[in-house]
């Protein structure tokens, strides 16, 4: 099947901050040629339902202000499928969707900061290879002044630690969930602003490089590598799936955590 030469995508925008960045790292994202329509968050719940259906990914862009209820709108009415990430407040959003807790930050965290990967994943990956040394380490650029304490249901894939005085923290610091993802459907985080650069900028275009190359149900993703990675993976889930069917060993579909059943 020939691969389309651009995407629809859905930007809700939280505040201006950034946005003219944001929208040009998304617009010319992959092949270029992506529409992309910018909503303001006061808009959202003035939307009929199906309207978020259209989109092959919807962003959440940074700001401020209290707007759970239009980002838990967009989420519960997307198609499974559809691709939505959150950046820097939108991150915080998705956060609290799932049970998340966001907490007032002792310092503003402005400029190019370390973030540690907790979790090797495709997201953090550059040409096959990973981004990062032994240290594994990112440099992405933030601008916030709350965080991300408790992720709730969501899987953290990076995170940071900053001074706190928050008693249940201990020893005075506290973990900050840096890049998140949805145990089951295509949703992620980032606190930092990767449409200002740094790696943080190949996370965002490897989320959106799955809105081109994922193969995808109704139900939701099938798997989320790309290239002559995915081809290979894909092979290696066939031939899992058909030595189950044949009783010879045990099938996991991709996404799925016994844990957390």
């Amino acid at each position: 099947m020939a691969k389309k030469q651009g995407r629809n995508y859905l930007i809700i925008q939280n505040g201006r901050r950034y946005m003219e960045n944001l929208v040009d790292s998304v617009k010319n994202h992959g092949k270029g040629g992506n529409k992309v329509t910018k909503l303001d968050v006061k808009k959202v719940l003035d939307q009929k339902p199906d309207y978020f259906q259209q989109y092959d990914a919807i962003v959440f862009s940074g700001g401020s202000g209290n707007n759970n209820k239009a980002h838990d709108y967009i989420i519960d009415n997307a198609k499974p499928n559809t691709t939505i990430v959150g950046v820097c407040r939108g991150h915080q959003y998705i956060a609290e969707k799932y049970g998340g807790t966001v907490e007032k930050l002792e310092e503003r965290q402005k400029g190019k900061k370390k973030v540690i990967v907790s979790k090797e994943h495709d997201l953090f990956k550059q040409d096959g290879k990973a981004m990062y040394s032994e240290d594994k380490e990112l440099e992405m650029y933030k601008d916030h002044i709350q965080g991300v304490t408790n992720p709730g249901e969501l899987e953290v894939l990076a995170y940071s630690t900053v001074d706190s005085k928050n008693k249940e923290h201990k020893d005075g610091k506290a973990k900050i969930a840096e890049v998140v993802k949805h145990k089951t459907r295509n949703i992620y985080g980032i606190q930092a602003h990767p449409e200002m650069g740094g790696h943080g900028t190949h996370v965002l275009n490897n989320i959106l490089d799955g809105v081109y190359t994922t193969e995808k149900t109704d139900e939701g993703p099938v798997d989320f590598q790309k290239g002559k990675a995915g081809i290979d993976a894909k092979k290696e889930q066939i031939e899992k799936i058909k030595k189950a069917l044949e009783g010879k060993a045990d099938y996991q579909e991709p996404g799925y955590d016994k844990k957390a059943s």
